[in-house]
């Protein structure tokens, strides 16, 4: 059920969600339309005092969602679920449901037959939220699940003291669905021979439970959004910590980190080894990436300017979404030397 405020040409959308504890999922949502920022950020307290924009996630608490329902006079009523408040994001304008953040609502439906996530390793029990969501369901018999392990070199410790040993890929299918892990790998290898394109996506799609009428109605729309290059078409530049360049690695520099959070640097004239080098050293990062995605991925997104480069900031539960559309391999054009 989706519930709308009063819009306004000028306003910022925000979703109230609430979220079902079993499915880790929102069943019930209700748009705001926010003319002033100030206005909302009061409502949050201390939390949102340095988010300048508003662009992280919040989770409200009853006194919180009461106020801010009634401040914009949105009509909501949670049933004692978990509520967050978020930035809308482009992702809503798709006629079909994403998957994302879905997958075990949808493979119970039986709607979805395949679900993948990765994480890095080791982990303490209790960490990865999939597990005591999914396993359950493993356990029963419905669901049947693949954990493959790819250690790092040598593993790495990050600032926290935290040792990360590799990356974990787990899989998910419904009972007699298998076959659909053991294709995505073999789809994956084909990385190896050249980049992603229009029939690997189609098949990814597939793979994952879309219809061939949402897998057209995607290839379509990055057509019509991308006529010069489908899959490829504007360059970003991310600065990444030393985990996060392992896990690139680890890779085989075809994604990013699931659980990062990075700033999409979009420079209008390519960036020489001085400028980089320049960027390296003003930051914490450990090396400087670069890939291609579709132009698209960043339309009617906000940004920030910052003396002329627009930066686009990427919340953590998009990355799935920006993964699907890297149209290169990501290459590392700057990096830290050890002292």
């Amino acid at each position: 059920m989706v519930t709308t405020g009063e819009s306004s040409e000028t306003s910022h959308r925000f979703i109230l969600q609430a979220i079902d504890p079993a499915l880790d999922c929102p069943v019930l949502e209700a748009m705001l339309h926010v003319a002033d920022l100030e206005t909302l950020r009061s409502q949050l307290g201390e939390d949102a005092s340095e988010d300048t924009e508003l662009r992280h996630s919040y989770v409200l608490s009853s006194v919180q969602l009461s106020a801010i329902t009634e401040q914009f006079g949105v009509g909501f009523e949670p049933n004692g679920r978990e509520v967050w408040l978020s930035r809308a994001r482009p992702i809503s304008e798709i006629p079909y449901l994403v998957h994302t953040g879905y997958e075990l609502a949808l493979m119970l439906e039986g709607t979805k037959p395949f679900a993948m996530f990765a994480t890095d390793y080791p982990l303490e029990p209790g960490d990865l939220r999939q597990d005591a969501l999914f396993d359950p369901h493993v356990k029963s018999g419905l669901l049947v699940k693949r954990v493959i392990d790819e250690p790092f070199e040598r593993p790495i410790r990050i600032r926290s003291g935290r040792v990360i040993g590799g990356v974990r890929r787990m899989f998910f299918a419904r009972r007699g669905e298998e076959w659909r892990i053991d294709a995505h790998l073999l789809l994956w290898d084909q990385l190896k021979h050249g980049s992603w394109n229009e029939t690997l996506e189609r098949m990814q799609g597939t793979l994952l439970g879309y219809t061939d009428a949402q897998n057209e109605w995607w290839i379509a729309y990055r057509r019509h959004n991308n006529a010069s290059a489908i899959f490829t078409d504007r360059t970003a530049y991310v600065a990444v910590t030393v985990a996060e360049l392992a896990w690139i690695h680890a890779a085989g520099e075809r994604a990013l980190p699931p659980d990062a959070a990075p700033e999409l640097v979009m420079h209008g004239m390519r960036p020489g080894p001085t400028d980089l080098n320049e960027w390296l050293a003003a930051s914490n990062a450990a090396a400087i990436v670069r890939f291609g995605l579709a132009r698209e991925f960043l339309s009617r997104r906000e940004y920030r300017d910052r003396s002329g480069v627009r930066c686009y900031p990427i919340a953590r539960h998009e990355m799935p979404a920006l993964n699907r559309v890297l149209g290169s391999a990501i290459e590392i054009v700057a990096e830290r030397t050890s002292p």
